[in-house]
């Protein structure tokens, strides 16, 4: 899998697995290390203070040996003084016995081993060599005794010899251990550091890398995408600009989307350009577009090709109804348009009555019969005044037929130029006024008519344009729609899964956080551990000051032994030779203390330099833990910035809840176009009742005219929303209505 393709989810886990993987790394190491530390610097006080301690009670030992050794040979003289010096050489045996025993613990390599082995090998001669001396002192034989005395005065100095010996390798053991110290104590700094450093620089590689590809993702900033996206969904199709090359991004999709809108909104409007012309058979080239753009391309053409079918179908009947020719019904349409059916049916059954009370008249006329009168009562309007008129004229046809016949034929014909001439009286007088006013009002029936012919036109072009705008409207929510839904539901898909992760990512940042504090925590305690041990030191500094000072005392003493035993003369030559050897006792005692009064205060000095590395260690600890913390702060601001594009995305789905009131208010929009049709039906009514009176006759200019200002325009209708829409109650039609009452109507809607 290449960088590239890896998710979101994906990059921030291997941000945080770097991140973690270094402080695993840094915590390991420094665990590690502060052990060796805290190992090399304690162990001038696990083994070399031990050693050295143990090292200094068999030289006292040894030395409380050689003395009462000495007095037992020199100085005692009865049994009992024997017998205590005895008990004294016992217990200095078992003290020194206690030594070995408390050095052994300490050994830490081969050569220790060999050394202790060495001075043990030496501890056994000065024994075989001491116990000759105190034989012969028992025995009382002194003079033997003093001169074996001697062998065991030199197996003690040889013995001596070595343990100081012995103590110098210790010395070196403690020095090698505190150089130990210092060279874990570089390595330690420098591989720390490293490590941190290399986790840092990897985290904010990783972090950059991460925020130029999702800025990559999106094409931009999410505010700008939001402010495009808003603008589109208010139908603001403003151009915008891409990156060069862009054409994987969010605002790459979007700029796609914009441009297949901004062609469908022209090749919308070159439709209705063309329907405008008069080129009614234009269509939207549907090879021009592709998936739901074509499929909508498509309706809406199907769409202007049922209303336009529909149009030229209403057209066609009313023509024959407007020659007479009564045969021909309009089809059963389906739905709302059912309406027009009902109107054209009724238009049909209005000219059959009047044309079944005419027909009646004229029988009755043929017959001779001019009694016969028509129900005037059955009609309104218009044809209303037709029967009547023809009432009278019933009346006038028996003193003036020949003259009313040759109206009736003018009539018949359509000629509205025909009038009775000459001066008629009487019954003649009035059928002749009676005749010209029908005439006259046939006039204005056919005035009537044309300003109805008008209206209906009028009335078809203005509801041509609604639902040319409804449609326009329509088809650009609906596409607007699609898309933008497809394009945020993958958007708000992205950033969920963000902000997941990105919380993911600052718990894990502060649990490990956390486990560096610990880590401090335990850098705390060793430091206080090494206190602990320079202040144990410095008691034992202490403690051999005190004997340092008990040595000096014992200097004193035996030189003042001297003097009374030189004042005393020959019988104080013994104690003199006693006193000399506790003087020299004393001199090796403080020399020793002083050995290891040195050797202590440079322990110290070492267990100082451990406590200064532990406390650097501790403050390379800090600094990981502002590492850390400043790593869990970068992850903070990246769920920050998650829950930034989360507000986004809310935006967005404002924006489209805005589209569909709009979806709504178009479907409104249609319902307001199918109350104009009903007007229109009325309108149809009224022209079809006029154009009845001239059923009998054709070719006339009147018929003409009729004919060609009843062909409607056939515009585009616009094709309807897909989602159910309340139902908006149609208008009630009034039973009477004139002409000037439908225009009023029509300005009003």
């Amino acid at each position: 899998m290449s960088l590239k393709s890896m998710s979101v989810k994906q990059r921030l886990t291997m941000l945080v697995a770097a991140m973690a993987f270094g402080l695993l790394v840094v915590a390991g190491i420094g665990v590690y290390q502060i052990a060796r530390v805290y190992a090399a610097a304690n162990f001038a006080n696990d083994n070399t203070v031990p050693a050295l301690t143990a090292l200094n009670e068999l030289i006292v030992g040894i030395e409380r040996e050689r003395i009462r050794t000495m007095r037992h040979v020199f100085v005692a003289e009865s049994a009992a003084e024997i017998a205590d010096i005895d008990r004294s050489i016992a217990g200095a045996e078992q003290d020194i016995q206690a030594a070995f025993d408390a050095y052994e613990p300490t050994i830490v390599d081969a050569e220790d081993r060999r050394r202790f082995e060495e001075v043990l090998s030496h501890f056994r001669r000065f024994e075989v060599a001491q116990a000759p001396v105190l034989d012969a002192s028992r025995s009382n034989e002194k003079g033997l005794a003093r001169e074996r005395f001697l062998s065991f005065d030199e197996a003690g100095k040889a013995l001596e010899t070595e343990i100081h010996d012995f103590i110098e390798y210790n010395i070196g053991l403690g020095q090698k251990g505190a150089a130990d110290a210092r060279d874990i104590r570089d390595r330690q700094l420098f591989v720390m550091t490293a490590v941190a450093g290399l986790t840092l620089l990897a985290a904010i590689l990783i972090g950059a890398w991460m925020i130029r590809h999702l800025m990559g993702q999106l094409g931009g900033e999410p505010a700008y995408a939001a402010e495009i996206a808003n603008k589109m969904a208010a139908g603001e199709l403003v151009d915008f600009q891409i990156r060069p090359g862009d054409k994987e991004s969010v605002l790459a999709a979007m700029h796609r989307i914009l441009s297949t809108l901004k062609e469908f909104v022209s090749a919308q409007q070159e439709n209705a350009r063309q329907h405008d012309l008069g080129m009614i058979d234009h269509q939207i080239p549907v090879e021009r577009f592709h998936g739901v753009y074509a499929q909508m391309a498509h309706s809406i053409n199907e769409l202007v090709k049922a209303h336009i079918a529909v149009k030229m179908r209403v057209v066609e009947v009313v023509s024959r109804y407007a020659v007479g020719d009564l045969s021909v019904d309009m089809d059963r349409l389906p739905g709302r348009k059912a309406e027009i059916t009902k109107a054209i049916d009724g238009v049909k059954a209005s000219l059959e009555a009047v044309n079944g009370q005419i027909k009646e008249l004229v029988e009755a006329a043929v017959a001779g019969d001019f009694k016969a009168r028509g129900d005037a009562e059955r009609f309104q309007h218009e044809f209303r005044e037709m029967v009547e008129g023809l009432n009278r004229l019933m009346d006038i046809s028996d003193v003036g037929l020949g003259e009313v016949s040759r109206i009736l034929e003018a009539l018949a014909k359509g000629d509205l130029t025909q009038r009775i001439e000459g001066d008629y009286q009487g019954t003649f007088g009035r059928l002749q006024k009676d005749s010209n006013g029908t005439v006259a009002r046939l006039r204005e029936v056919v005035g009537q008519i044309m300003d109805s012919t008008e209206e209906i036109d009028r009335a078809a072009k203005e509801i041509a344009a609604g639902n040319q705008d409804l449609s326009s409207r329509t088809e650009s929510q609906a596409s607007s729609l699609e898309e933008t839904a497809s394009a945020m539901e993958e958007l708000s898909s992205t950033v969920k899964q963000n902000a997941e992760n990105a919380r993911l990512a600052n718990d894990l940042a502060q649990s490990s956080n956390a486990s560096v504090a610990r880590g401090g925590d335990l850098v705390r305690r060793v430091v206080s551990t090494m206190t602990e041990i320079q202040d144990s030191s410095r008691r034992i500094a202490d403690i051999i000051t005190v004997i340092d000072g008990i040595a000096f005392q014992t200097n004193i003493l035996a030189l003042n032994a001297a003097v009374e035993a030189a004042r005393a003369g020959e019988q104080g030559r013994g104690f003199a030779v006693v006193a000399g050897e506790v003087r020299s006792l004393a001199q090796r005692s403080a020399t020793a203390a002083k050995e290891i009064k040195d050797l202590i205060a440079e322990s110290v000095n070492r267990i100082d330099e451990g406590a200064t590395l532990v406390n650097e260690a501790g403050t390379a600890i800090e600094e990981v833990v502002t590492s850390s913390t400043q790593v869990a702060t970068l992850v903070t601001e990246i769920s920050s910035a998650s829950r930034e594009q989360s507000t986004g995305i809310e935006q967005v789905a404002q924006a489209i809840g805005q589209m569909d009131e709009m979806t709504q208010q178009n479907a409104a929009l249609v319902e307001q176009a199918a109350a104009a049709a009903e007007s229109l039906e009325e309108q149809t009514n009224g022209l079809v009742r006029s154009m009845n009176l001239f059923q009998l006759g054709a070719g006339s200019d009147t018929q003409a005219l009729v004919a060609s200002t009843s062909k409607p325009v056939a515009r585009p209708a616009p094709k309807p929303v897909s989602r159910p829409v309340k139902q908006v109650p149609a208008p009630v039609r009034p039973k009477t209505a004139q002409a000037a009452g439908a225009e009023d109507e029509w300005d009003e809607f």
